[in-house]
């Protein structure tokens, strides 16, 4: 018994797909390799600029964590004044509220390089020796500097603040402690108060402890009024606003590169509908070779995809390297003015994850967008006005 042989449809082998958009794009290696240096130029920049500015509120906080509930400050006609000790602590105490109350002694005295913060080592100071892994609290005559002071070659510094002191450095900070130790010198408390010009008895200010973070607002009333002397009073919450406020305007890059991303991927996708919608040759191709609209339009995925993921994994680690390696000093002179050794910044990656991944989004997605676009446009197209119309 005769039997006709069956028609069998033509189906291309076109799989693996991947394979076929990494042959596509090897065909034009410097348009390839532009588009992943731009995307990854486009993606470190901005994501540089937005870790940073939220890193630096992060670490902020976290240092806060630490710091007193309210400062209390004396004021008077010419500006800030010395406090007498010993009442304003008994006066502060007899707030309900309030669980210490401390003396700090402190000021801004000029160092070699510049200004210095010397801040006078008192009992309360241990735990920061042990944090930051000092092996003493200075004596009389005796210094714990930050990175940001350089003593002479055999060990002095010398310091002039009422009057010019000189001291010996036995120690320094920790370069992890830079962020708040960097231009710190720890001194004695009565060498302190002296090169500060602050009486027997007298402090820079007092900070005041309050169990309950919610108790900081509500005690400033009576704690305002406690003082024979007018105060001026600081909360943690107030000096948090003030930091992160601050970080943000000095992060004004970050939005400037919100804009520029956002320029620079419409010029990106301009060009990339432009070149795609320019081959239209190549699609009426593969229609007329039995690809589906299905199989084109994957097509055009992978393309994007071998592009843009490589392109966004380099600039995430660029930009996050930048920003999180350790000890980074470039934000100190860029951000902040550091015309010396900038601090060594160790800053929290909190939050890190979430900005770049809705970065990545923001760039990969109208890019891959643009890729699809001429590839959906053109399906229900006849693959010869395709290859008509793609003639030059």
């Amino acid at each position: 018994m005769n039997r006709s042989p069956q028609k069998r449809s033509f189906r291309p082998n076109i799989r693996p797909l991947p394979a076929w958009a990494m042959r596509d794009l090897l065909r034009r290696p410097m348009e390839t390799f532009f588009l992943i240096l731009v995307l990854s130029l486009i993606i470190t920049v901005s994501a540089t600029a937005l870790l940073l500015t939220e890193a630096l509120s992060t670490t902020a906080q976290r240092i806060l964590a630490d710091a007193p509930s309210l400062v209390v400050r004396k004021v008077g006609p010419g500006g800030w004044q010395p406090i007498l000790a010993g009442p304003a602590v008994s006066s502060a105490l007899a707030v309900p509220g309030v669980t210490e109350a401390r003396p700090r002694l402190w000021g801004v005295v000029n160092g070699p390089d510049g200004p210095a913060t010397v801040v006078g080592a008192d009992s309360q100071m241990h735990r920061l020796a042990s944090a930051s892994a000092i092996r003493r609290l200075p004596e009389k005559g005796e210094a714990v500097a930050g990175s940001g002071i350089q003593a002479e070659s055999d060990g002095k510094l010398n310091l002039i603040g009422t009057v010019p002191m000189a001291f010996t450095v036995i120690d320094t900070f920790s370069s992890q402690a830079d962020i708040t130790a960097h231009d710190i010198v720890l001194l004695h408390p009565d060498d302190a108060r002296h090169i500060l010009g602050l009486p027997q008895g007298y402090a820079s200010d007092l900070a005041v402890y309050v169990y309950h973070a919610e108790e900081e607002a509500a005690i400033l009333p009576d704690l305002s009024t406690a003082f024979d002397a007018p105060v001026r009073i600081t909360t943690r919450s107030q000096t948090s606003g003030y930091y992160s406020a601050a970080f943000s305007r000095r992060g004004g890059i970050a939005f400037l590169s919100i804009g520029s991303t956002l320029f620079s991927m419409l010029l990106i996708v301009w060009f990339v509908t432009r070149e795609r919608t320019g081959r239209r040759h190549e699609i009426g191709l593969l229609k007329s070779l039995g690809w589906t609209t299905g199989n084109i339009v994957s097509l055009q995925l992978y393309r994007a995809l071998l592009i843009g993921l490589p392109a966004a994994a380099l600039g995430v680690l660029i930009s996050y390297g930048l920003v999180f390696a350790p000890g980074v000093k470039w934000p100190g002179y860029l951000l902040f003015g550091w015309e010396t050794s900038g601090p060594a910044l160790y800053l929290d990656p909190g939050g890190a994850i979430i900005i770049l991944l809705e970065l990545t989004a923001l760039v990969l997605l109208p890019f891959i967008a643009a890729v699809l676009f001429p590839a959906l446009r053109h399906a229900a197209a006849a693959p010869f006005d395709l290859i008509e119309s793609g003639h030059p």
